[in-house]
């Protein structure tokens, strides 16, 4: 281990092994701080037993087991199995090597017809207080500090170098908005901030004024090679996915967006578009298992086709395949994720009639391709 690694925290708000934007995000960092010879740990909480078990196990006292075990991570060791997290349970695979740290329960909240799932402070600070102390992360990266939740409570506690991205998923528009007197009083200690669009920084910086960093998300696609299909992906439903034959749109569900396929199922019903063939909804697994998407209509089942998947790397044949993109037709915390992913592809993009959206057409595009 290079004596330049950093010993990284990264805290988000949402329960792990919910499909999240910002979850995704945060694996997607992780992955790439190890690349770079960096030791990252993940610090969340989570609704799942087997998680809930891992929690109370690592934070066992005397000693606390999960601090014992993440000072040898640190020290360049190969994280313990203790560490890793369960074969399917959230974004990253025990065999990425990254600890996945769980502190305790998620809750669900309602929000707009909607639901997250977030990790409170509620037998969660103790905990979090004890990890941050004994484990002497170099740097904490908090994701969507919202409050009360996981990481806005990393905030007060951290001792060491803090750092926060800035998602503005739609529970951290609504949180950043209506408690800003709360938040600006431990902002302060933030010795960096991140934001993942330029948007993102007119607003906040109206609310919380201070330098913010634009970093965009990463698009980490999997080009196969020629002829070669992407594994993990199959094709369901009517028809082969790879095949639609003619001019087709891709839209990828993902998330809880149940009502925005609905939407967008409906306005292909009232109007076709004109020069299009077909339409192909790749459906994320992990999602569609805890919001299980509506089916075409019935007037539409000869042009809807349906793709699976699992890694969101493995669809850019799927984005290479398409005349373009239909983002989330309701907006929502996967918006830029989507546009990111196609720009990286080269696909084409379209999507609701939005300032990030306009922003991102008029300027931004070109900027995320090659991530």
């Amino acid at each position: 281990m290079s004596s330049e690694s950093l010993r990284v925290a990264l805290v988000t708000p949402f329960s792990w092994p919910v499909p999240s934007a910002v979850n995704q995000h945060v694996a997607d960092l992780a992955r790439g701080l190890r690349a770079l010879g960096h030791r990252p740990a993940v610090v969340t909480s989570s609704q799942e037993p087997r998680d809930l078990n891992r929690a109370r196990a690592l934070s066992r006292r005397p000693g606390e087991i999960g601090v014992e075990l993440l000072s040898g991570w640190r020290a360049g060791k190969e994280p313990d199995s203790r560490l890793l997290p369960p074969v399917g349970s959230g974004p990253l695979a025990p065999e990425n090597g990254i600890p996945v740290v769980p502190l305790g329960r998620s809750f669900s909240l309602p929000l707009n017809g909607s639901v997250a799932t977030l990790g409170l402070p509620v037998d969660i600070t103790s905990r979090l207080e004890r990890l941050l102390a004994g484990a002497c992360f170099d740097l904490v990266h908090v994701h969507e500090p919202v409050a009360p939740s996981l990481s806005f409570t990393a905030i007060r506690e951290s001792r060491s170098p803090l750092v926060a991205t800035f998602h503005l998923t739609p529970i951290g528009l609504l949180a950043y908005d209506k408690e800003q007197g709360l938040l600006a009083r431990f902002f302060d200690r933030l010795d960096g901030r991140v934001v993942t669009h330029p948007r993102a920084a007119e607003m906040l910086g109206r609310l919380f004024p201070g330098e913010y960093r634009l970093v965009p998300p990463g698009a980490a696609l999997t080009i196969p090679a020629e002829g070669e299909r992407a594994p993990g992906a199959s094709a369901v439903g009517g028809g082969a996915a790879d095949d639609p034959g003619g001019r087709s749109l891709l839209y990828v569900y993902r998330g809880d967006d149940a009502r925005g396929l609905k939407a967008f199922f409906r306005a292909l019903g009232a109007a076709f578009p004109a020069g299009i063939d077909s339409v192909t909804v790749a459906v994320h697994r992990p999602s569609a298992e805890l919001w299980p998407p509506r089916r075409e209509p019935r007037r539409l089942r000869e042009r809807v086709r349906w793709l699976d998947f699992a890694d969101p790397g493995r669809l850019a044949p799927a984005y290479a395949a398409a005349a373009g993109t239909v983002l989330p037709y309701l907006g929502g915390e996967w918006l830029l994720q989507t546009a990111v992913d196609a720009a990286a592809a080269g696909c084409p993009v379209v999507g609701p009639d939005l300032p990030f959206i306009r922003h991102f057409l008029a300027e931004d595009a070109w900027a995320f391709r090659g991530w």
